[in-house]
């Protein structure tokens, strides 16, 4: 199939009439004149063509009266992103064609069906400046003919499946997501995108790229993209759908929070979100002492695919407790503490009175397990109560650390014991043979050989 088919010509009139008409009657013409004297620049022709994986070809015919100096491409991410701008390569003269590919693989990937606004600015050496209404544009995935279906909050776009069977697996969706809903306590303010591909194959060009190994052995089968409101996966699986609407659902709650949310919270929120979802202990996970990472440490998604596999775990662990053990409610207000400006440590210690090394003791605590390098809770309370003239320090922070001492210099006096009892015993071997006779051989049932 031609992958550039019917899809190439980005602006569809069927599709763009309404917004068209809207936009010419609000700016009233095609064309207007910023500033200047005299004839300004007038846009004969302008069009965006999709190439599928390798990026969007903007072409535009101008002419003036004056040389043409300046032809500016202004373009965002529809779903109220910051805008970009590129100055397209050409000579000045009065009348120009110009074009830019902007591609859409690697530091400037673009997920598929989403959605771009542009208009051009341009300049020319009178001093005229024009600019073009805003045009919509569909970066759309032009192998397949796209159908839609609508769960709830979310609107999935799938191809060459069965509509019964889409409509269906819909209705079951609906109360999944209902449940994030309500843990979360309220839906997304607008509707989510999820476009699913049926097979891994399908998928080449459409995912970003990560790194060969992970890309490779197809580690991740479906990808959110909180900015673009959007999110692709591979087959109608619920526990994925879910997974990456939960995503999206968990960054609308906060509001563009900034800085971005700690990866731990982010996927450890949409595993658990994810039907039938079962949380690992601490006990379990922690226990085995195999690619341990904090939760400090866990900020970002971890770049080797031995380590992902644990993360997951221990983040759908961790938020796992968080919302049982403390409830929906707290949990909504730490997104809100955070959405809004704090720290996640803050955000932690103004819901639940503690960072996010104290949300890794309570969480290991409540499993009953305890670090090999750390005293047991029981070891530390006799030990408070042998000494209460230990210092304090602030937010008593000052147990742990007393404990870590403690336990410190009692294995140094194990050490330094082991060490002495080891050399009595070498000196005694050495003192006895020194003074006994030479022999060989049996005695009193004792296989041994000696030979000074």
């Amino acid at each position: 199939m031609d992958i550039y088919g019917k899809g190439t010509v980005l602006i569809s009139l069927r599709r763009l009439a309404v917004v068209v008409i809207v936009l010419a009657l609000l700016m009233g013409s095609v064309v207007f004149v910023v500033e200047g004297a005299g004839g300004g620049p007038e846009v004969l022709s302008q069009e965006a063509r999709v190439r599928f994986s390798q990026g969007v070809t903007f072409s535009v015919e101008v002419e003036s009266e004056a040389p043409i100096v300046e032809v500016r491409l202004n373009f965002r991410n529809a779903n109220d992103g910051p805008w970009n701008y590129v100055y397209l390569d050409l000579e000045p003269s009065t009348r120009i064609e110009a074009e830019h590919l902007l591609e859409t693989d690697g530091a400037t990937y673009i997920p598929p069906l989403a959605s771009l606004e542009y208009f051009y600015t341009v300049k020319d050496a009178a001093g005229n400046v024009s600019e073009t209404p805003l045009q919509s544009l569909l970066y759309e995935d032009t192998r397949f003919s796209w159908e839609s279906v609508t769960a709830g909050p979310l609107v999935l776009l799938y191809h060459d499946l069965p509509r019964s069977r889409v409509e269906r697996f819909a209705g079951t969706l609906e109360g999944s997501l209902a449940r994030v809903e309500e843990v979360l306590g309220d839906g997304p303010e607008k509707p989510m995108l999820g476009v699913i591909y049926n097979h891994e194959r399908e998928v080449r060009g459409a995912f970003p790229r990560l790194s060969r190994t992970i890309d490779e052995e197809q580690i991740f089968h479906g990808f959110a993209f909180s900015d673009w409101n959007l999110f692709a996966g591979i087959g109608l699986k619920e526990g994925l759908i879910v997974h990456e609407a939960a995503h999206l659902m968990l960054d609308a709650a906060m509001h563009d929070p900034s800085p971005p949310i700690p990866a731990w919270l982010n996927e450890g929120f949409a595993s658990y979100s994810e039907p039938g979802s079962r949380a690992s202990s601490a006990r379990s996970l922690e226990g085995r002492g195999q690619g341990r990472i904090p939760l400090r440490g866990m900020q970002a998604m971890p770049g080797s695919v031995s380590e992902i596999g644990y993360f997951y775990r221990k983040s759908e662990s961790v938020v796992t407790h968080l919302i049982e053990e403390h409830g929906a409610e707290k949990f909504r207000e730490l997104l809100w503490e955070f959405g809004h400006g704090l720290s996640m440590d803050d955000a932690l210690m103004e819901t639940y009175g503690f960072d996010q090394d104290g949300l890794e003791r309570e969480w290991m605590g409540a499993s009953g397990y305890v670090p090999p390098d750390e005293p047991s809770v029981e070891g530390e309370a006799r030990d408070v109560a042998q000494d209460d003239s230990r210092p304090q320090g602030d937010g008593g922070g000052s147990r742990e650390g007393g404990g870590d001492m403690l336990f410190v210099q009692l294995e140094s006096v194990f050490l330094g014991a082991a060490v002495l009892l080891v050399a009595a015993v070498l000196g005694a071997r050495f003192l006895y043979g020194w003074l006994s006779p030479r022999r060989s051989g049996r005695g009193d049932g004792d296989d041994w050989s000696w030979e000074g």
